[in-house]
């Protein structure tokens, strides 16, 4: 698995830049259907990108698409970035659960 790198690009600047990752999962999500993603083993980043709005849920449960307002830990989340997942492969959440409301195309890049 590669490594999240940044580069400096001509002026010594850092570049938002990053090599193609080697572990890509792509997901066709059909609408309101959760889909569980193993976290590869060594993971350390994940990047989330889609073609429509999605939720994930990192504590091992399956994603629930939110019908009303709850304060409470283990919640999904809407549309992440970047991630931190290291803690996913080091404890007993190996799964990165995903759900939208509509169909759409989830990827999501690992890097070390």
């Amino acid at each position: 698995m590669k490594q999240l790198m940044i580069y400096k690009g001509a002026n010594a600047g850092e570049t938002a830049a990053l090599d193609p990752s080697d572990a890509l999962y792509e997901i066709a999500l059909a609408a309101s259907t959760a889909q569980a993603t193993p976290v590869p083993l060594g993971s350390r980043f994940a990047i989330f990108s889609a073609t429509g709005d999605f939720y994930a849920r990192y504590d091992g449960s399956a994603a629930v698409i939110p019908t009303s307002a709850t304060w409470t830990t283990g919640n999904v989340e809407l549309n992440p970035g970047v991630r931190k997942v290291t803690a996913l492969t080091a404890e007993s959440s190996t799964v990165i659960s995903v759900i939208a409301p509509a169909d759409c195309v989830i990827t999501i890049a690992f890097y070390s």
